[in-house]
């Protein structure tokens, strides 16, 4: 017995990867952690450039985390 499946025109699918990548953007945007160096004058870590007392946006949580633990950082708010 085949179970039926509605299928999508492609307005339908365009209009849910628009969705879905609006979505993803959004969220991408909520997490990003705004770090200021305060303890060097320039550090590069995570493939990531710090100049001190530069805001810079991380994307990566895990990244940030670190970065504030290592004490060579302040919070610069979120973007």
């Amino acid at each position: 017995m085949a179970a039926s499946k509605k299928q999508l025109t492609e307005a339908e699918v365009m209009e849910v990867k628009d969705e879905a990548l609006t979505e993803g953007n959004n969220e991408a945007q909520e997490e990003a952690a705004v770090l200021v160096l305060k303890g060097a004058a320039a550090l590069v870590s995570g493939g990531v450039k710090f100049v001190k007392e530069v805001p810079r946006q991380v994307e990566n949580q895990e990244l940030a985390r670190r970065l504030m633990a290592s004490g060579l950082f302040e919070a610069g708010g979120k973007r």
